[in-house]
């Protein structure tokens, strides 16, 4: 995944006022989930191929998003990606939902479904810890 320095501008700029909205504070820097999403591109999808919705990378990045945001559970995290602005879900690799003309969040249960099928230490060795 590549970004420029216009999305990650926008990140600075715009996910602040994503978050404003839960009343959360970010205590690490912003540009941190791109950073995270370099390094998650390697991880192996758990799931089965059919009925997959949600690119792999697109939901690991709003679950870092979410968590930066203050999400301390799974449905937190569902109400903090429900509440992403459209670009930023762009930048995540969001999918196109064509009934809403939008781009779709993954929901709580796909965050969490996909976040306890991961492989702990695939994810461990991924993110260098």
């Amino acid at each position: 995944m590549t970004l420029n320095r216009d999305d990650l501008l926008f990140v600075i700029t715009e996910f602040p006022r994503c978050q404003d909205r839960h009343k959360k504070v970010i205590g690490a820097s912003l540009a941190c989930p791109i950073a995270l999403l370099e390094m998650l591109a390697g991880i192996t999808d758990p799931r089965d191929r059919r009925g997959i919705r949600h690119p792999l990378l697109a939901v690991l990045g709003v679950a870092v998003v979410a968590t930066l945001a203050g999400a301390a559970n799974y449905r937190e995290l569902g109400s903090v990606a429900a509440d992403l602005p459209q670009r930023l879900l762009h930048i995540l690799g969001a999918r196109w939902d064509q009934a809403r003309h939008r781009l779709a969040a993954p929901s709580a249960g796909t965050l969490r479904r996909v976040l306890i099928g991961l492989d702990a230490d695939e994810l461990d060795t991924a993110v260098g810890s």
